[in-house]
């Protein structure tokens, strides 16, 4: 069984790496999964016996002010997070696709500092 949480007012990511490993450490959780950027807990396993509440509890023994609810759960959630990622990853191919032309002096002669900034930028785009 797979459980989605949010996680709320989480400072920093070593917290999270602590807040994902004291989950880990759980009886009956096969996986657990905190993402400091997207605010998201997932937990894999036997996780019916845990409630938001004792989760936020753990979460608040490594920092104090963190928030643990429950994801609500919405159809067309998931379609619209795909098609984002979906347009993200397309425009930072085509910044790839700049940049690269830009290196190789195909477009113009560009500064490098500007040509990194495109490498830069596509790779925040597509998942880096």
């Amino acid at each position: 069984m797979i459980k989605k949480y949010k996680i709320k007012d989480l400072d920093c990511a070593n917290c999270a790496i602590k807040i994902e490993n004291a989950y880990s450490n759980l009886k009956g959780v096969s996986s657990a999964k905190v993402d400091f950027a997207r605010e998201k807990v997932i937990i894999e396993g036997d996780v019916s016996s845990y409630t938001a509440k004792d989760l936020e509890k753990i979460a608040q023994s490594i920092e104090r002010q963190v928030k643990v609810t429950e994801e609500e759960h919405h159809d067309h959630e998931g379609e619209q997070t795909n098609r984002q990622e979906i347009i993200l990853n397309i425009f930072g191919v085509i910044l790839l696709i700049i940049a690269y032309l830009m290196d190789r002096e195909i477009i113009m002669t560009f500064k490098p500092y500007v040509i990194i900034l495109f490498y830069g930028l596509s790779y925040v785009l597509i998942g880096g």
